[in-house]
């Protein structure tokens, strides 16, 4: 009986572990929705950055042109949302 109890508790413990996570996640995505919903052709790419919550919205692909860097920022959230960066600079916003 003790061994079942036990098994419960941890259970229970686990459900309510997942439970906040789920809701960090959610609170989360809606700050990564809030700066998307806020990005302007001609931002500097610093001042997304510091409005990313834990720098966690995008996965960011670089590449070398010979004009400079090209960024490709990828939203994480399964959403296909893209922002790019040409220099450092927003050029363009996908949705």
């Amino acid at each position: 009986m003790a061994v079942q109890a036990k098994l419960e508790q941890q259970s229970q413990q686990s459900q309510q572990e997942l439970l906040i996570f789920n809701q960090q996640m959610d609170e989360l995505w809606r700050q990564c929705d809030a700066v998307f919903a806020g990005l302007r052709i001609g931002m500097r790419e610093r001042d997304v950055q510091n409005q990313q919550p834990h720098g966690r919205c995008a996965r960011v692909h670089s590449i070398q042109t010979a004009r400079g860097t090209r960024d490709e920022w990828v939203w994480e959230d399964g959403s296909g949302r893209h922002v790019y960066f040409n220099n450092g600079v927003v050029s363009e916003i996908r949705k």
